[in-house]
């Protein structure tokens, strides 16, 4: 998944790729309106045992006010929301 100029991997050994479950991905899009991919984040989400884990990689607006910690709060009001989710695998 990835965003103008952001781009988000997780490596994982192959040993243990079949104890990763419920992968989720979100990419939000801040820039323009909420439509370009110029600022933004990409997130991933997923369970390894008894435990969730969670990756965001961003890029936001360098507004001197506190538009870039509106963008931010945005981004995690949003992430993984029932509308925002696309579930990758189970």
């Amino acid at each position: 998944m990835d965003l103008v100029g952001i781009f988000l991997i997780v490596f994982v050994k192959s040993s243990v790729k079949e104890k990763i479950k419920n992968v989720d991905e979100n990419v939000l899009r801040t820039g323009m309106m909420g439509t370009m991919g110029n600022k933004g984040s990409c997130l991933l989400r997923f369970n390894f045992h008894d435990t969730t884990f969670a990756f965001s990689g961003g890029h936001f607006s360098a507004e001197t006010n506190n538009h870039r910690v509106q963008e931010f709060t945005n981004v995690l009001n949003q992430s993984f929301t029932k509308d925002n989710k696309k579930r990758v695998s189970n």
